[in-house]
This record gives C-alpha cells, structure tokens and sequence, in this order.
C-alpha cells in the first residue's frame, strides 16, 4: 500500500480562495441561526412569498444594467421604483 500525503490546508486555502464558494459558506453561516430561530423560514410558501417580492427588483435591476451597458446613464430608475 501507498501512502498519501494529503495536504489539508492547501485544499482549505484552495476552496477559500474561489469567491463562490466562500460566498455559499457566508450564506451557510448566516442561514443556520435565522433557521433555528424561525423554523418556517426556508418553507416553501415563505421563498414564494420572497420571490414575488423581489421579482420586480429583479426586473427593473436587468433592464438598469442594458442600459449601463448601452454607455447610457439612467438614474430615474430609484424615483420610479420609489
């Protein structure tokens, strides 16, 4: 049998390092508490709820960033949301 030197903090700082994946764990950490506070959080009609809420941002923040990236500058955006 071969032995394998498996070197853990180089696959640690490897994972930390992809700004992805360490943002996943930040949301990780935050959920956890919010979870065990508020079971019914992460219930179905509760991200329902959250999704229809934000699908208007959502939309309006789309179409914002076209016309940023048209070179044109639009701020009326924030008084119509307003």
């Amino acid at each position: 049998m071969s032995e394998r030197n498996i070197d853990f903090n180089a696959i640690g700082k490897k994972i930390l390092s992809s700004r992805e994946i360490t943002l996943v764990l930040m949301l990780v950490v935050l959920l956890i508490p919010i979870c065990l506070r508020a079971p019914g959080f992460l219930s179905i009609g509760n991200i329902d709820t959250i999704v229809n809420d934000v699908a208007i941002l959502v939309i309006v923040a789309i179409a914002q960033f076209f016309v940023i990236l048209s070179n044109g500058i639009d701020l009326s955006v924030g008084s119509i949301i307003a």
